[in-house]
C-alpha cells in the first residue's frame, strides 16, 4: 500500500484544507515530518489511518477528537487518501460525526459520520460499515496489524516486541493467514467433546433403559431385577435376567388367553338366552297397549269426519271476503297522492316561517361585518412601522449571541489554560523528583562498581599458588598479595544496580520529555488566550480575565432576555399586522359579499312556495271528498282484516282434512302391528330371566379379571421386549464411540498443545516457522544497530500450563547472557521494537508468505531515546528498508535528523490558529 495523495479539511489542528502530494516524496527513500509541537505532525498518520480503518493511528485519540476546533463552523470535515495498492488505485474518503451549519434555516445540525470508497473499476462503496470490511479485504490486514507493521504510532512501538505467546498468536493469525490451523485445532477440539458428551449420553441411556424392567412383585427374580437397576449386575448378567423375564411373560400371557376364551364362549350362551326371553315379555306388553290405542284412535276418527263437513260449508263465505279487499285495494294509490300533496303543503309552510327569519338573521350579520372591516382598518393603520422593529431587534439578537458564544468559548479556554499550568506545575515535580532518584542511584553504582573493581585483584591473589605463574604478570614469586576488600558487592548485584541506575534515568528523561511537551502546550494556550482577552475585554491580563469574562457574560446574558422579550412583543404585533391584511381583512370582505347573495336567494325562495301552496290546497280537497278513509294506512289495515278471515277459514277446511287422514293411516298401523305380535308370542318358550342374568353377570366378572391380568402381563413383556432391544443398540453404538473418541482425543490435545511438555498448539507450531524467518531479518538490522551485542531469539522451553512458542528473548554477546526482551533499557528495546518491525515488514512482503504488499512504512516515536551512535545505526537500518521501492515516513524533533534528511513534510502554525504544511524535496 502506497499513499499517493492526502486531502484533509478541518480536522485536528488544521481549520482549512491542507493537501499532501507523496508522489513529490519519490518512490523510494526516507523523509521527515518535523515542525512546532502540537502543529499537527501526527494528524498526517491519523488522517491516513482515519481513511483506511475509521480509527486514528494512536490509541489515546478519539474520534469525536478528530473536527478542528480552530475551523469555521460552515467549513466541512473530512478526509480524502488516494493510495496504489498492486499497481491499482482506491480512494476512500470519510467524515466524522460533528455540528455544522444547517443548509436550510439557521443554526446547527448534526453531519452524521459517513464514507465512500471509489474501486479501480469506478464502482463506488458507500457507508462504513461497507466501505472497513472492503478496505481490508483490498490491503489484507486490519488496523491492528497496521499498526504494528506499516504505522508505529506513539505508545504502539513496544507492543509487537513485548507480546506474549497468545498476543502474538493474534497478530501472526491475520498477517500469516493461519486461521484454518485455528479453525481446525477447534473443530478436533469440538469432535473430542462432543464424542466425549456422547459416550456419556449413550451410558446413561443404557441406565435409563435398564432401570425401566418390570417384575410382578410375586416373581422370585424381583431380587436380581432390583441389583441391575442398582448396577449391581454385569451387564450380560442384565441382558440374560431381561430374557428370562420376557419368556416367563409370554408363558403367562398365552394360559391367560386360554381361560378367557373359554369364559367368553359360555356368557354368549348366556346372552342369547337372555336376549330371547326378553323379546317374548316384550311383545305381551306391546299388544295389550296396541288394542288400548286402536279403540282410542277410532273414536278419534269419527269426531274428526263430523268436524270437516263443518268447515266444508263456510268457505263460501271466505269468497265474498277476498272480493271487497279487492276493491278497497284499487284505491290505494290515491291516498298516496293525498299524503305527497299534504306533504308538500307543509314542507313549503315550514319553509316560509324559517326562512323569513333567516332573512332578519343575515341582514343582522351583513351589518356587523361591514363594522369589523372598519375596526380592522384602524388597527392595521397603528402597526405599519413594525416590520423595521423586528429586523432591529433581529440584528441586535444575533450581536448579543455571538458575543456570548466568544466569551463563554473565552471562559472555556480559561479554564483549560489553569488546567494546563496545573498539570506542567505537577510534571516539573514528577521530573525533579524521579532526577534525585537517578542522581542517588547513579552515585551508587559508580560507588559500587569502583568497590567491585578493586575487588577483582584481591579475588585473584587468592588463587595464587607458591612457585606457580601469576595470571597476570606470569612471575612465580608473590611477595606482596593483594587483600579483597570485605563488602565488595558480587557481579551479579553490579549488574541489578546499573539496571535500576539505568531505569531511573529513562524514567526521568521521559519525565523531563513529559514536563517540556505540557509546557510548549501551556505557553500555546496562554498566547491563544491572551489573543482571545485582547479582541473581547479589552485591556486586561489572563489573570484578570477570570472574573471580567464572568461578569461580561452575566450582563450578556442579561441584554439576551431583555432583547427576547421585546423581540418577542414585536413578533407579536408583526404576526397581527400581517393576519390582518392577509386573512382577516379579505375574509371578512368575501363574508359580507356570500351573505347579500344568500339574501337574494332567501327572497327569492320566499316567493316561488308561497306560490305552490296556493295550487296545493284546492288538490288535497278534491281527493278527501273521493276516499272513504282518513288515511291509507286505515284502508290497508281494512284490506288486512278482509283478507286474514278468508284465509283463517280455508287453514281451518285444510287442517281438519289432514286430521282425518292421519287418523286413518294411523288405525291401519296398528292393525298390522298387533297380528305381528300376536306370531311373535305364539313362537317364543318359557325362559327364567333372573337365573340367566345372575349368571351373565359372573361370567363377565370373571373375564374382567382376566382382562386386567392380560394388560399387566402384556405391558410388562413389551416394556421388557422395548428395554432389552435399546440396551442392545446403545451398546453397540457405546463401542463405536468410545473407539473413536480414544483416537481424536488423542489428536485434540496434540492439535491445542495439552500434551506434557509439548504444549505447543498446531497453530502456533505453524506460525513459528514464519516467526523464525521474522527474527532472523530483524536480527540482520539489530545486531548492526548493537554493533554485534544482542540477537533476538525464540524462547522455547516450557512455562508451567502456558501456551509456548511465540515468546521473546535476547541473547547479550557481550557477558553471554539471554534474557526476556523486557529487561532492555529503553533506547536498547527502541533498537530492538525497530529491528522486528522491519523485519516483520521485510517479511510480509514475501509473496510466498502472505501476498501483502506495503510499499510505504511511518514511525512516530523514540528516535530521541538514541544517542547519536545508535541514532547513526537506526538511520542506517531504516535507509536499507528503504532501498528499492519502499518510502519511510519519521516524525521527530532529533535535530541530527533535520541535517540528513532532505525530503520533508514541514508543519507550521498559523499565528491565526489552525496549522499549516508543505512538502520539501
Amino acid at each position: 500500500m502506497r499513499p499517493i495523495k492526502l486531502t484533509i479539511s478541518a480536522f485536528g489542528p488544521y481549520s482549512g484544507l491542507a493537501e499532501f502530494d507523496f508522489d513529490k516524496l519519490g518512490e523510494n527513500g526516507l523523509y521527515l515530518i518535523t515542525g512546532d509541537t502540537g502543529a499537527g505532525k501526527t494528524t498526517i498518520f491519523d488522517a491516513i489511518t482515519y481513511a483506511l480503518y475509521d480509527e486514528p493511528s494512536g490509541k489515546n485519540r478519539d474520534k469525536s477528537m478528530l473536527r478542528s476546533k480552530y475551523a469555521s463552523v460552515d467549513t466541512e470535515t473530512f478526509v480524502e487518501l488516494t493510495f496504489r495498492y498492486r499497481d491499482k488505485e482506491y480512494t476512500v474518503k470519510r467524515n466524522p460525526e460533528y455540528e455544522r451549519v444547517k443548509q436550510k434555516g439557521s443554526g446547527t445540525t448534526t453531519e452524521r459520520s459517513n464514507a465512500t470508497l471509489v474501486l479501480p473499476d469506478g464502482k463506488i462503496i458507500v457507508k462504513p460499515k461497507e466501505v472497513n470490511p472492503a478496505i481490508q479485504e483490498i490491503i489484507g490486514i486490519d488496523r491492528n496489524q497496521f499498526s504494528q507493521v506499516a504505522m508505529i504510532a506513539q505508545g504502539d512501538f513496544l507492543k509487537l516486541l513485548t507480546a506474549d505467546t497468545s498476543e502474538r498468536i493474534a497478530i501472526f493469525r491475520h498477517i500469516f493467514k493461519t486461521e484454518f490451523y485455528q479453525q481446525l485445532q477447534d473443530k478436533i477440539a469440538n469432535e473430542a467433546k462432543a464424542l466425549s458428551t456422547d459416550c456419556g449420553k449413550i451410558n446413561d441411556s443404557i441406565k435409563q433403559y435398564i432401570s425401566e424392567m418390570a417384575c410382578d412383585e410375586d416373581n422370585p427374580d424381583i431380587i436380581d431385577v432390583n441389583k441391575a437397576k442398582s448396577n449391581e449386575l454385569i451387564i450380560d448378567d442384565t441382558l440374560a435376567l431381561f430374557e428370562k423375564l420376557i419368556e416367563t411373560d409370554e408363558q403367562a400371557a398365552e394360559k391367560i388367553a386360554k381361560e378367557k376364551a373359554e369364559q367368553e364362549k359360555a356368557l354368549d350362551d348366556v346372552k342369547r338366552r337372555i336376549h330371547k326371553g326378553a323379546e317374548t315379555a316384550n311383545a305381551k306388553k306391546s299388544l295389550e297397549k296396541n288394542k288400548q290405542d286402536l279403540a282410542t284412535e277410532t273414536e278419534k276418527h269419527e269426531e274428526l269426519s263430523a268436524q270437516l263437513e263443518e268447515h266444508k260449508e263456510k268457505l263460501t263465505d271466505a269468497s265474498k271476503l277476498e272480493n271487497q279487499a279487492a276493491v278497497l285495494r284499487n284505491l290505494l294509490p290515491k291516498y298516496d297522492e293525498l299524503d305527497e300533496k299534504q306533504n308538500t303543503f307543509n314542507a313549503n309552510e315550514q319553509f316560509v316561517n324559517q326562512n323569513q327569519i333567516v332573512v332578519k338573521e343575515t341582514e343582522a350579520r351583513i351589518e356587523a361585518f361591514q363594522k369589523d372591516i372598519d375596526d380592522l382598518n384602524k388597527e392595521k393603520e397603528t402597526l405599519n412601522t413594525i416590520g423595521e422593529e423586528v429586523v432591529r431587534l433581529n440584528n441586535v439578537k444575533n450581536e448579543l449571541a455571538d458575543k456570548a458564544k466568544k466569551l463563554n468559548t473565552l471562559k472555556e479556554n480559561l479554564e483549560a489554560l489553569k488546567s494546563a499550568e496545573e498539570a506542567y506545575t505537577a510534571a516539573c515535580e514528577d521530573y525533579q523528583t524521579k532526577q534525585n532518584a537517578a542522581d542517588r542511584m547513579e552515585k551508587d553504582y559508580r560507588e559500587q562498581n569502583r568497590a567491585y573493581l578493586e575487588a577483582q585483584a584481591g579475588i585473584l591473589a587468592d588463587a595464587l599458588q607458591a612457585n606457580e605463574p601469576c595470571p597476570v604478570c606470569g612471575s612465580t614469586v608473590h611477595p606482596h598479595t593483594a587483600v579483597k576488600p570485605e563488602n565488595a558487592p558480587t557481579k551479579q548485584q553490579l549488574e541489578a544496580l546499573q539496571e535500576q541506575a539505568n531505569k531511573a534515568t529513562e524514567n526521568a528523561g521521559t519525565a523531563s520529555a513529559k514536563a517540556g511537551e505540557l509546557n510548549g502546550l501551556r505557553q500555546e494556550k496562554r498566547e491563544s488566550v491572551a489573543k482571545e482577552i485582547a479582541a473581547l475585554l479589552g485591556d486586561v491580563t489572563v489573570e484578570e480575565a477570570n472574573v471580567t469574562v464572568c461578569v461580561a457574560i452575566s450582563e450578556t446574558y442579561a441584554a439576551q432576555r431583555e432583547n427576547e422579550q421585546e423581540l418577542e412583543e414585536a413578533n407579536k404585533q408583526s404576526d397581527r399586522k400581517a393576519k390582518i391584511e392577509t386573512i382577516l381583512l379579505p375574509q371578512k370582505a368575501e363574508t359580507v359579499e356570500t351573505e347579500k347573495q344568500k339574501l337574494v336567494e332567501l327572497n327569492n325562495g320566499l316567493t316561488a312556495k308561497t306560490t305552490e301552496n296556493a295550487l296545493l290546497q284546492n288538490g288535497i280537497a278534491a281527493l278527501k271528498a273521493e276516499l272513504a278513509f282518513e288515511s291509507k294506512k286505515a284502508a290497508e289495515a281494512e284490506i288486512e282484516k278482509l283478507t286474514t278471515e278468508s284465509e283463517n277459514i280455508k287453514s281451518a277446511f285444510e287442517k281438519a282434512q289432514r286430521e282425518v287422514e292421519n287418523s286413518n293411516t294411523k288405525i291401519t298401523e296398528l292393525n298390522a302391528a298387533n297380528k305381528e305380535i300376536e306370531k311373535l308370542i305364539n313362537e317364543g318358550g318359557i325362559i327364567d330371566l333372573d337365573a340367566e342374568n345372575e349368571k351373565k353377570a359372573a361370567l363377565e366378572a370373571t373375564i374382567s379379571e382376566l382382562e386386567k391380568h392380560a394388560k399387566t402381563v402384556h405391558s410388562r413383556f413389551m416394556t421388557n421386549s422395548s428395554a432389552l432391544k435399546n440396551v442392545r443398540d446403545k451398546m453397540g453404538n457405546l463401542a463405536e464411540v468410545e473407539e473413536k473418541y480414544r483416537w481424536v482425543n488423542a489428536l485434540s490435545d496434540t492439535a491445542n498443545g495439552k500434551i506434557s511438555g509439548k504444549r505447543i498448539m498446531l497453530e502456533t507450531y505453524i506460525q513459528m516457522r514464519y516467526f523464525d524467518r521474522v527474527l532472523a531479518r530483524a536480527n540482520t538490522r539489530l545486531m548492526v544497530m548493537t554493533d554485534g551485542q544482542y540477537k533476538l531469539t525464540r524462547r522455547s522451553e516450557n512455562a508451567g500450563n502456558a501456551q509456548i512458542g511465540l515468546a521473546l528473548d535476547v541473547i547479550d554477546y557481550y557477558n553471554g547472557s539471554r534474557r526476556s526482551v523486557k529487561s532492555l533499557s529503553g533506547g536498547e528495546s527502541f533498537k530492538a521494537s525497530l529491528a522486528l518491525a522491519l523485519g516483520l515488514a521485510d517479511e510480509i512482503q514475501s509473496a510466498e508468505t502472505t501476498g501483502i504488499k506495503l510499499d510505504t512504512m511511518f514511525i512516530d516515536e523514540g528516535f530521541g531515546s538514541l544517542d547519536e551512535e545508535s541514532l547513526a545505526t537506526a538511520m542506517r537500518a531504516l535507509t536499507s528498508l528503504a532501498d528499492g521501492n519502499r518510502l519511510v515516513g519519521i516524525i521527530s524533533h532529533v535535530p541530527n535528523l533535520k541535517a540528513k534528511i532532505d525530503k520533508q513534510i514541514v508543519v507550521t502554525k498559523d499565528k491565526t490558529g489552525g496549522s499549516q504544511a508543505k512538502i520539501v524535496v
